[in-house]
């Protein structure tokens, strides 16, 4: 538990100062508030440093001290800029005030109980399917040529377990797995929070949406049972939940700025010092740089493609809207390209080593290699990863029409129908709400709507799984509760409204801290009493699952197998397959496995 907030911590001062400087360099000075750039920048530097990592793994295995030197080098370039120095001195100077304040003790309580809840077993079976057989892999060599050979699902390519990969230290054994989806659940944790203090001075609409979006979502991450399994756990599913909405948030921040010309709220003068907590500090516009906020959006949006490759619709939007911004700009234009080839680069030849296809597991594009799948494989793996084929295994669905189908989901559970009834009424409501002219062509929520109305069409098309759909589909439930609140909760009356928002603002945080608290304790409580000493489980948390295998000869190299034909690797050592059926052999036998494996 303890070893997860050290780590944290590790990430928020190595990460900080590389969003920053890129929010410098960019130029983006639609975002004001301190608290806004904050997160805007610790998201920046988490994609910026994972994309990075899996760019080295194509050289080097991914170690802690590799780890540890990518995140210095980078953190060297970000204070190099005379400007990024400022500002993260700034900040560390207001988070020191805060822990001498009262409202110290709520951060810490706040984080306490976050490492608590983080440090439950690890349950998730995609983890020991194939999570952490890629984090090893990623740790111990890099990049290997061919491993979707011993076992397809280890083609699975993504920057979000290279993140995770540096935490596998020899030390901690295999239970630090969960650390990269803690520091997010730490991020949306702070982002309410941080949304909260700015209810209670002048709230945007981006404020709105923020509340009525990442609030649910948290319930739903800590409370709901299969996306709280999926949270406790290296998948990549759970940043991909946030950035969807963080990249709509960052449509409303930066084209759904207040009317300048509307009278300031008069707040009391320990709200506006620098001292107080640095949330709740509004700053001035900062005016540096070339102004190319659109490369924000774009940078966001590969970062979560290259997480998963659910996040299609996010880059394809964000693709949109960058091209939009920056169509008659070629210095611009020239950037946005640039970024895009730098942050999916890595993504495609870490895949194409992997697997021999550059998408995989579309395997309709590959590469003339020695280990890209054959033909009747190709056929094969597009069969068996065709999200929709689940429906029609039974003989009663294997000529289904679409709407049967869609029955059939709706069948599947009330969160189901649930989420389908709310999107048919916050559809309803977007409509109405354009029509009154309520929104103007070209601003955040023009975008906000594209996102949703493309995400649910993908999420219908492709994948009836809700873990997959769900960032979509709370886009325009969020939005109008947002809108709503926006227009009937206007807070522009003076002290008294200003103290009651204040208030408002001060319990729900406090209700947040209370419920990830008791949730932490009560889901802690019996692997704390189960585990001896007790000491070390408050250390660190427990172990990955342990699995009883047998090892099996292939062409020259040896693999283990789980002994339970229905069981999974888990915490087994690589290689780590099942039955090979591909009938691999080592690509370099003087390299072993870190040459990789051929047909």
């Amino acid at each position: 538990m303890f070893c997860f907030m050290i780590l944290w911590a590790i990430l928020l001062i190595g990460c900080l100062p590389i969003g920053v400087a890129l929010l410098h360099r960019l130029g983006v000075n639609a975002v004001d508030r301190s608290g806004d750039r904050l997160i805007l920048a610790l998201w920046l530097g988490v994609v910026i440093l994972a994309v990075s990592l899996l760019g080295i793994a194509l050289v080097l295995p991914l170690t802690p001290t590799v780890g540890g030197l990518v995140l210095s080098l980078w953190g060297v370039w970000a204070i190099a800029h005379l400007a990024t120095r400022a500002e993260v001195g700034r900040f560390w100077r207001q988070f020191w005030a805060t822990l001498q304040s009262p409202r110290g003790l709520w951060w810490g309580v706040l984080l306490l109980g976050i490492a608590a809840f983080m440090s439950q077993p690890v349950t998730w079976i995609d983890t020991g399917l194939y999570h952490y057989s890629a984090i090893q892999w990623l740790s111990k060599f890099g990049a290997v040529p061919g491993n979707a050979l011993l076992f397809s699902h280890l083609g699975f390519t993504s920057s979000w377990l290279a993140l995770a990969a540096p935490f596998n230290s020899p030390l901690a054994a295999t239970r630090l797995s969960a650390t990269t989806n803690g520091f997010a659940l730490l991020l949306l944790a702070l982002h309410l929070a941080m949304v909260c203090t700015h209810i209670r001075q002048r709230p945007r609409l981006a404020d709105w949406f923020a509340l009525c979006c990442f609030g649910p979502l948290l319930l739903l991450l800590t409370a709901f049972q299969p996306l709280r399994v999926i949270l406790i756990s290296p998948s990549p599913d759970i940043p991909v939940l946030i950035l969807v909405g963080l990249v709509a948030w960052v449509w409303l921040l930066l084209h759904n700025q207040p009317q300048h010309n509307l009278p300031r709220p008069h707040l009391p003068q320990s709200w506006a010092t620098p001292s107080t907590l640095s949330i709740e500090s509004p700053e001035q516009p900062y005016t540096n740089g070339t102004g190319q906020p659109a490369a924000v959006v774009l940078i966001l949006a590969l970062g979560a493609f290259s997480f998963k490759l659910t996040a299609l619709p996010l880059l394809l939007v964000a693709s949109l809207y960058c091209g939009f911004q920056c169509w008659r700009g070629a210095q611009r234009l020239g950037l946005g390209l640039a970024l895009s080839g730098l942050l999916l680069v890595p993504q495609l030849l870490v895949s194409a080593v992997s697997s021999g296809c550059p998408l995989y597991p579309y395997t309709q594009v590959c590469l003339p290699v020695a280990w890209a799948p054959k033909v009747e494989a190709a056929r094969q793996l597009s069969s068996l990863y065709n999200w929709t084929q689940w429906y029609t295994r039974h003989p009663e669905f294997q000529a289904a029409s679409w709407l049967q189908l869609l029955w059939q989901w709706l069948n599947l559970s009330r969160l189901n129908q649930a989420a389908c009834v709310a999107g048919l009424l916050s559809l309803g409501l977007v409509v109405l709400v354009v029509r009154s002219h309520v929104t103007t062509p070209y601003r955040g929520q023009i975008w906000l709507l594209l996102l949703a109305v493309t995400g649910i069409g993908f999420f219908l098309v492709t994948s009836p799984l809700l873990r997959f759909g769900m960032p979509y589909l709370i886009l325009l439930p969020a939005f109008v509760g947002g809108l709503g609140c926006q227009i009937l909760l206007p807070v522009h009356r003076g002290i008294q409204s200003g103290a009651k928002w204040s208030n408002a603002s001060g319990r729900s945080l406090t209700g947040l801290v209370f419920c990830i608290t008791v949730l932490a304790i009560a889901q802690l409580q019996p692997h704390l009493l189960a585990e001896r000493p007790v000491f070390r489980s408050l250390l660190m948390p427990p172990l990955l699952p342990q699995t009883e295998y047998v090892t099996k000869f292939g062409r020259g190299f040896q693999y283990f197998s789980p002994n339970d034909p229905d069981g999974v690797c888990w915490a087994i050592p690589i290689p780590c397959a099942f039955e090979v059926e591909t009938n691999p052999t080592l690509r370099n036998s003087t390299q072993g496995l870190k040459g990789g494996f051929i047909h």
